[in-house]
This record gives structure tokens, C-alpha cells and sequence, in this order.
């Protein structure tokens, strides 16, 4: 298992919070009707603050696996509350009268078995309660092909003892009529869309710096310092190579993000 690093998740918090306010306000609920939601992947409580925001009369609860995280989400967040948990297993955060919004920014990814968490999420909500997700839906773009390009070349040529070959090669995010037709039976509202951002990055070193912070944390994490360096070098070159810098020097880097949104029977 693989350590999150809250500083170097923060450095691009202003990027990283833009969807998660755009899928709040896509939340078809009034905020009188809003009184417990929860936070799976709160992170550092960027997207619970955004809950909070919005229905402020409701207790918000974000759940998330890093304790660093969490520090820095109870610090700069203390009207919010916050735990420690695996939100994969998440009957282990289940209201006895259920919840009014169940809210994820950028955390279902990292989750196995879709097929069986939503309904199991649904089964959460109170009757009219909102399940609203959103996940990057980035495997097949450059920026994380590149990651499985480098674990070859690198294991090839020497650079690290770990088989990386294996890390991030199943996509972890199902197509949006498979999510349409998980929640039909569960759902009388079903709201589903997808946004490509361009992130302006400073080239190739500042795309490997954000996602370093994120999808890459896997590939990183059983590299000593000095083989977590190597890989770095080899993602740039594959990343210049691939999302070559634009006319200013800087590169444009795709996210498409896939937003979901439904309001239980």
C-alpha cells in the first residue's frame, strides 16, 4: 500500500477542487432536504468544505485512508467532521437513518468492483437521497499510458529490482451506459456526463509533479530515491515524446474526469 502525500496533493488543489464544484451544483437537492451527507476520499477536506458549503445546515462527514490528509482536512476545516477509513468498505460508515447526499470527488477510481459498490452505496441513501460521483477517467490517455511505458523500459534496462509491469493496468472506471444501467433499477434521476480539462502544465516536469501526487503514487512507491528518479526522467522523455510542448513551452495535458449523478427511489 501506498503513503499519500498531502503537500505535494495540495500544490494543485485549486485544479484538483474545480470538478468537485462542478458536481455539487449538478446535486438536485434543496438544502433544507440536505441533513447528514459523507465525503468518500475526503482528501484534505477540499471537496467536504464544498459540501459544507453548500447544504451548510447538514453534518458532512469525509472519509479517507491517509492520516495526513485527515491532519490537514481537521486543521483547516474544524466545523466538518473526519475519519480514518477504507471507503471500500464502506458498511463499516453506515448511517443507522441513512444519508441525504453520499458525495466523491476523484476517489471511486481506487476502488475495485463497481458493479457492487453502487448499489451498496444506494443502499446508504435515505429515499430521495443523491449519490454524486466523480472519476478521472484518464487510463488511456498519454499521461498514464506513459507510466506503463516507463515500468517497461525501466525494468528492461536495469534501472529498478521492483516489477512494476503490473501496477494500474486495469481500467478502473466502467463506461457511462454500464454505470447508467447499474443505477436504473435504484434510480429515478440519472445525470451523466463527462469533461476533458486541459491542464496547462509547465511541461513535462510539471505533469509528472501533479501526477506524482496522484496515479502515480503506485508506480513510485516501491522505488528507492534514487530509482523514483529514474523513472521520472524516463516519464518526461515519454511525455515530451508524446504531448510535445506547445509554442510557449508549456504542455497541454488532457483529464477527462466522468461525473455521475442519481437520486435514489
Amino acid at each position: 500500500m501506498f503513503e499519500w502525500d498531502a503537500d505535494l496533493y495540495s500544490q494543485f488543489l485549486q485544479e484538483r477542487t474545480r470538478p468537485a464544484l462542478e458536481l455539487i451544483m449538478r446535486v438536485p437537492l434543496a438544502p433544507q432536504h440536505v441533513s447528514k451527507a459523507i465525503d468518500l476520499g475526503c482528501g484534505p477536506g477540499n471537496s467536504s468544505q464544498i459540501v459544507k458549503k453548500r447544504f451548510a445546515q447538514a453534518a458532512v462527514l469525509g472519509i479517507d485512508n491517509s492520516a495526513e490528509m485527515l491532519e490537514q482536512a481537521r486543521r483547516d476545516h474544524p466545523d466538518i467532521s473526519f475519519a480514518l477509513g477504507d471507503i471500500g468498505k464502506f458498511e463499516s460508515f453506515e448511517s443507522k437513518d441513512g444519508y441525504d447526499l453520499i458525495f466523491s470527488n476523484a476517489a471511486l477510481h481506487w476502488v475495485e468492483d463497481h458493479q457492487s459498490l453502487l448499489p451498496k452505496l444506494f443502499e446508504a441513501l435515505k429515499p430521495g437521497g443523491c449519490l454524486a460521483i466523480q472519476m478521472p477517467n484518464n487510463h488511456n490517455e498519454e499521461t498514464h499510458k506513459a507510466m506503463r511505458t516507463t515500468a517497461l523500459l525501466g525494468k528492461s534496462q536495469g534501472l529498478w529490482q521492483a516489477d512494476l509491469t503490473a501496477v494500474r493496468q486495469e481500467v478502473p472506471v466502467l463506461s457511462a451506459e454500464q454505470y447508467y444501467e447499474i443505477l436504473l433499477p435504484l434510480a429515478n434521476h440519472i445525470d451523466i456526463w463527462q469533461t476533458r480539462y486541459y491542464h496547462v502544465m509547465d511541461g513535462a516536469q510539471g505533469v509528472a509533479k501533479w501526477l506524482s501526487g496522484t496515479g502515480m503514487r503506485p508506480f513510485l512507491a516501491p522505488l528507492d530515491t534514487k530509482e523514483q528518479e529514474h523513472f521520472l526522467k524516463l516519464y518526461c522523455d515519454e511525455i515530451n515524446r508524446t504531448l510535445p510542448p506547445r509554442s510557449d513551452g508549456k504542455t497541454l495535458m488532457p483529464f477527462p474526469r466522468l461525473f455521475v449523478v442519481a437520486v435514489k427511489c
